[in-house]
């Protein structure tokens, strides 16, 4: 029997427009995507059973998590059983917009793409979830449409972020829908959303501002994160910030060379 074990990174979205809605009812999108080195941890016991064991933050109801989604979706492209059990080590916070289900949906890619010995296509990629593309390619990379349309970025930039989590797990499709009816502007264009849906993030992103300037939401939220240029910055910030988050944390970016 064989063990693989694969990271799951996080990302940032340093920018991210809406374009509009298309006739799907998926919304377009133009947005900078960053990979950071905060990720889950995903274990494949190959040839058991195939099954999900969770630890770390706790992600609900495992029949809809990405990775037996995205198992299943793999078993139906190559019409075949594929018997993995997964251990995920949950360490990125859910409805965060850091995007860690999508990560776990790449990391299920990864494996199957070596037990089956094949390339899942990337329309199936896209499929599981809008974001798996860019997990599955990984680094900086503008993403644009509905998540299929990748143009990698090779500056490789030495910065740091903190990135705090006020424990909100903010639904994607509520604050897509609440976009609709009250817009948005700014570097993150589904911050107004996110801040109407969800009262206390108005808070917390006051205190934030009290603490530095420049904190950006990610994705359609809830975690907020500031870039430093220092390391020693970053955890002055770091060291305040998480007295008051539900979780918090330094990261790095990483690229794809």
């Amino acid at each position: 029997m064989t063990s693989l074990a694969v990271w799951a990174p996080a990302k940032l979205n340093l920018e991210l427009k809406v374009l509009g809605k298309n006739d799907d009812g998926y919304h377009a999108i133009e947005s900078v995507f960053q990979q950071i080195d905060i990720h889950d941890l995903l274990i494949a016991e190959i040839g058991k059973p195939f099954g999900l064991n969770v630890i770390g933050f706790d992600c609900g109801d495992l029949s809809s998590n990405t990775v037996i989604r995205a198992h299943r979706q793999i078993e139906q492209n190559f019409n075949k059983k594929i018997a993995v059990f997964y251990h995920l080590v949950k360490r990125i916070p859910p409805g965060s917009g850091l995007g860690g289900g999508s990560s776990d949906a790449a990391a299920v890619i990864r494996v199957l793409e070596h037990v089956v010995g094949a390339e899942v296509p990337f329309e199936l990629a896209l499929r599981i979830s809008s974001d798996v593309p860019f997990f599955v390619y990984g680094g900086r990379v503008k993403v644009s449409g509905v998540g299929e349309v990748l143009c990698p970025e090779h500056d490789v930039v030495n910065e740091w972020y903190v990135v705090a989590w006020p424990g909100v797990n903010a639904s994607t499709a509520a604050v897509y829908k609440t976009y609709d009816s009250v817009g948005g502007e700014g570097a993150n264009a589904l911050e107004r959303a996110a801040l109407t849906l969800y009262p206390e993030l108005v808070a917390f992103k006051r205190k934030l501002a009290g603490v530095c300037e420049g904190w950006l939401m990610t994705g359609s939220g809830s975690a907020f994160f500031c870039k430093f240029d220092r390391q020693y910055d970053a955890y002055r910030v770091f060291n305040v910030v998480r007295t008051f988050s539900k979780w918090c944390s330094v990261a790095m970016p990483l690229y794809q060379l």
